[in-house]
């Protein structure tokens, strides 16, 4: 028999919980308000792990899961909530967040949806390699809990492409009999994939991850792009380190990659502007939210001929070459190096006037706060998971923005960070929510902050960076 309790909050990855004594019991499978009887699985020092049995009377939002690994995979933990229940738990993490940080009276908008549904949104896809307990070759993703790999070829929330990709891969990995990576023994050879499809072109780039290269790769590669004809790059990264990285990065931000066969890059849109997305760049997995969100920021933002912007983690460029279409000049910071190279390019093959630089965060504000002497620029910043460092929430106040837009997916870090750039001088304005990841509780937040002095620009070109090619 299991225990009845009435959970009272949201976790930030999906499960519903309530305080138990001196430990906070984490349930899976719950809804925040409904009581049920729930069956404890595990415990550690500071929480118990509980699964959900039944409901004493069934939660108005409670539905059945759509996929038949929604509990083994883990990877859609609201999946048993409808939509409205699960815009009230996006609302509910976001506006807990903001409460404990001093910023209760922050308005919370409602929570954009995503323009394509709650399946078939994600154009990319993580997916490793291992060995089922029998010894057999298997490709899937990471099962909650335990980490074991779990086959996932009907996923509802990828496109039918990157299904067809998925199970193709599988197959001939298997056929080819590669055997998945061993960190501990240094044996076999395949570690991740990346696969991702552009939702403008339909074409699919993918990346494999590899210990070491061996000649059956290039005929894996082969055999998928002549099985699946949206398949126009395979890319190849080797990769001995943390099995959490999905790359591994150089000093200069620079992913060691290798061509198998095909494009280096496929492309994506950003309103009417053409984006390139290489191997081992960084691109929204959801673009039609994306889009939606750049277009909601460039409202807000009120941007105007002769304003200096500047995007913080660029990656492809879309929004800093949007916005050039509408100041005249825009920045990009970015630490990923394959991504300034083909975001130089888009800028270039279109005739934007727009830069883009690589390097580490809290180097490039220092160089901007000397090429912006005088100028009040418009940044705009990712929180990241983690939010900003204290530094690079330092050096970003010392540019002395008339505004700043904030876009964060992590509730926490973001409240943390607009307390202390509320508190360095900055306004913060209303959080505006996409729903980036149905199914899930992440949720995309927006805010942009202003000024004092009402957001004055005092408009003056920056001094212009010769960049030097090697």
């Amino acid at each position: 028999m299991g225990r009845w309790v009435v959970p009272d909050r949201w976790m930030t990855k999906g499960e519903a919980a309530l305080q138990l004594g001196k430990k906070l019991l984490v349930v899976w499978g719950g809804i925040r308000g409904e009581e049920a009887e729930i069956r404890v699985v595990g415990e550690t020092r500071s929480q118990l792990h509980g699964t959900w049995v039944r409901a004493r009377e069934p939660s108005p939002h409670r539905v059945e899961p759509i996929c038949e690994r929604y509990a083994l995979c883990g990877g859609c933990p609201l999946m048993h909530v409808d939509t409205a229940g699960q815009v009230e738990a996006r609302r509910w993490l976001v506006g807990s967040a903001l409460r404990a940080a001093g910023l209760a009276r922050l308005e919370v908008s409602s929570v954009h949806a995503s323009p394509v549904g709650s399946e078939g949104y994600r154009h990319c896809i993580r997916l490793g390699f291992g060995l089922s307990d029998q010894g057999r070759i298997r490709l899937g993703t990471w099962a909650r809990g335990t980490g074991r790999l779990v086959p996932i070829p009907g996923c509802h929330l990828v496109t039918p492409v990157l299904r067809q990709v998925m199970k193709s891969l599988a197959h001939h990995t298997i056929d080819l009999h590669i055997r998945p990576w061993d960190a501990e023994t240094d044996q076999g050879v395949l570690r991740r994939a990346l696969v991702r499809q552009s939702s403008t072109t339909g074409e699919v780039l993918i990346t494999l991850v590899a210990g070491r290269r061996i000649r059956e790769l290039q005929e894996l590669a082969e055999r998928v792009a002549g099985g699946v004809s949206a398949v126009t790059g395979v890319w190849l990264h080797v990769d001995t380190g943390p099995p959490q990285e999905i790359f591994l990065r150089g000093e200069q931000g620079l992913v060691g990659l290798q061509p198998l066969l095909g494009k280096e890059w496929i492309e994506e849109r950003a309103g009417d502007i053409r984006v390139r997305v290489g191997p081992g760049d960084v691109f929204p997995s959801n673009p039609g939210v994306a889009t939606l969100a750049q277009e909601r920021a460039l409202e807000r933002l009120e941007l105007a001929p002769g304003d200096s912007f500047v995007e913080v983690g660029s990656g492809a460029g879309g929004l800093a070459l949007r916005a050039a279409q509408l100041t005249g000049w825009a920045l990009g910071l970015e630490e990923i190096e394959t991504a300034v190279t083909h975001a130089r390019g888009a800028a270039r093959a279109q005739g934007i006037s727009a830069e883009f630089t690589h390097g580490r965060l809290l180097d490039l504000l220092v160089d901007l706060r000397r090429r912006l002497d005088g100028v009040r620029p418009v940044i705009a910043v990712p929180g990241g998971r983690r939010g900003l460092q204290p530094e690079e929430l330092q050096g970003l106040l010392s540019l002395r923005p008339s505004k700043v837009l904030y876009t964060s997916e992590a509730p926490w870090a973001m409240a943390r960070d607009l307390a202390t750039l509320r508190d360095g001088g900055l306004q913060p304005g209303p959080v505006e929510l996409f729903d980036s990841h149905p199914h899930s509780a992440r949720v995309t937040t927006q805010v942009v902050l202003t000024a004092p002095d009402g957001g004055q620009r005092g408009r003056r070109a920056p001094r212009r960076k010769v960049v030097r090619r090697s």
